[in-house]
């Protein structure tokens, strides 16, 4: 029996390339879900027809939802904080200058992603000991069972599609009209390095009888659950007579027994011991939860170990047009453009923006803090020009993270992790707005640089490198095969394995890589 840790990104990826190899896998998985009362809630508001979503009928998709100018501080599921719910048993983490967080839920943070797939640039991984061209069947493989809304675009010439079917979906008013100028100024635009497009959303454009219904809801939870969690492709991979999904399982160590593995933990909720014996495990628990289950097996406590993320920033930017009937337009909120940055004056790695137009959480943003310029332009004239871009910058100028992990004198252990903030990553931020500055023009846009937010290293969720690939691995670096060092069945599987992090969408390749792992089982012997 092969094992597999975690029911997210990685861990059904993995399941789905070694059940292809006709491989019988087990799947343990804490296993959080929606609570009963919620899921019936949207059952029942998937009976009733969109037009006729009143307040009423929405209102608990939006508890505890808000925003403010530095973004939106948790992003629920359906109201709900069941993927950031802890698990009894699991490990403490202590932050400090970091904001990171671990799931258990059933399908992990897929659950409350925004769902932007984009590969990675050769460029963008010449540290890593593997090739894009060594992932590229393999993101094919993903797109087999994750659907993409998509169109054939300028950005192609740098990121394949790779997806044999894909649909569009309908961008918002707001982002059409950007997207004519930006096509105006095609020429101009790839001179000064920039590759624009459609946004990559993994949404199913029709799933149990319904379509995207335009209703604005995106960022509480797609009330027809259109936007993709891999909840689907584990009920999918659950009809396979060779698969096995095993919930309420909290793995606490693994082990190397000969030619075979064991897997100690605790059942849930009621913390009883359990194990389970098998050939293989893959661990994709979240780099988190994967690189503390991995010290504590190799018993590598208090040892600080560097981990690298993918910084996050948001950048407000106004339109020179306002385009009227925003907060009453029928559209999806899901990020509606790309614009990628490769400019060696600007970084020698891509810089990724993804592009935002109204949703009813801009306008909770604007009423708490009014952005700075309330007192110029009515809220309303603001909300028709106002733009947000999303970006990413390179690991390599971001925050660093640390992580270690500690033994209590209770003899429970804390996971520490402290981020190191890096004073490139403002300079990098910097030279990107005095290029926006210079294709104002371009974009008919101008960026507001006095509402710029940079996020605490772990904010954007792009983190990972804690056990870095390597050719030749040493001590807590792992092999091209998520092994580390001195291990033959044990693999990480997830981001804790990415030697970088690009700034482009970081669960794509995460899937590609542990389907990689997953399909090359025959190397492993």
């Amino acid at each position: 029996m092969y094992y597999i840790i975690g029911s997210g990104p990685s861990g059904v990826s993995c399941a789905y390339a070694l059940l292809r190899q006709g491989r019988k896998v087990t799947l343990l998985d804490s296993g959080m879900e929606l609570e009963p009362a919620r899921s019936r809630q949207l059952v029942e508001l998937q009976s009733i027809p969109p037009e006729q979503w009143g307040p009423g009928e929405r209102a608990f998709l939006k508890e505890g939802m808000g925003a403010d100018t530095r973004g939106i501080p948790v992003k629920l599921a359906y109201g709900s904080d069941f993927p950031y719910r802890g698990v009894a048993g699991a490990t403490e983490i202590q932050l400090e200058k970091a904001s990171v967080a671990t799931s258990y839920a059933q399908g992990g943070f897929s659950n409350v992603w925004g769902s932007a797939v984009l590969p990675y640039r050769q460029s963008d991984i010449e540290d890593w000991p593997i090739e894009e061209n060594k992932l590229a069947r393999h993101y094919r493989s993903v797109f087999q069972f994750m659907p993409l809304a998509a169109r054939r675009d300028g950005l192609e010439k740098q990121f394949p599609l790779y997806a044999q079917s894909y649909e569009p979906l309908q961008m918002s008013r707001q982002a059409a009209a950007m997207l004519r100028d930006l096509d105006r100024h095609a020429s101009s635009l790839a001179g000064k390095g920039v590759q624009y497009g459609a946004a990559r959303i993994a949404v199913h454009a029709r799933q149990n009888g319904h379509d995207c219904a335009q209703c604005g809801l995106c960022m509480y939870g797609c009330p027809y659950q259109l936007i993709y969690s891999t909840r689907t492709t584990l009920r999918q991979l659950q009809q396979n007579p060779d698969f096995h999904y095993v919930s309420g399982f909290h793995a606490t160590r693994v082990e190397e027994f000969g030619e075979q593995v064991k897997i100690s933990g605790r059942s849930l909720p009621g913390q009883a011991h359990q194990s389970f014996m098998g050939e293989r495990v893959y661990l994709a628990c979240g780099f988190l939860e994967t690189t503390a289950l991995l010290l504590r097996s190799l018993d590598a406590y208090n040892r600080a170990i560097p981990a690298s993320d993918s910084q996050y920033f948001l950048l407000p930017l106004l339109r020179f047009r306002g385009m009227a009937g925003v907060r009453t337009e029928s559209l999806q909120t899901l990020a509606q453009l790309f614009l990628e940055i490769n400019d060696p004056t600007v970084s020698p790695y891509t810089v990724h923006l993804q592009t935002y137009t109204y949703n009813d959480l801009f306008a909770v943003a604007v009423r708490s803090a009014l952005w700075g310029v309330g007192r110029v332009l009515p809220t309303t004239g603001l909300l028709s020009r106002l733009l947000l871009f999303q970006g990413y910058l390179h690991s390599s100028q971001s925050g660093r993270l640390a992580i270690e992990l500690r033994r209590l004198p209770s003899g429970d252990d804390l996971l520490h992790v402290s981020a190191i903030e890096q004073p490139e990553t403002r300079r990098q931020i910097g030279a990107l707005i005095r290029k926006l500055f210079t294709m104002a023009g371009d974009l008919r846009a101008v960026p507001m640089p006095s509402q710029l937010r940079v996020g605490a290293p772990g904010r954007g969720f792009h983190g990972g490198g804690s056990l870095p690939m390597r050719r030749q691995p040493q001590g807590l670096e792992t092999d091209v095969f998520g092994r580390p060092a001195g291990l033959r069945r044990i693999h990480a599987v997830d981001s804790s394995i990415f030697p970088s992090i690009p700034a482009t969408t970081i669960t794509l390749t995460a899937m590609a890589n542990a389907h990689r792992i997953g399909d090359e089982w025959e190397h492993y012997a």
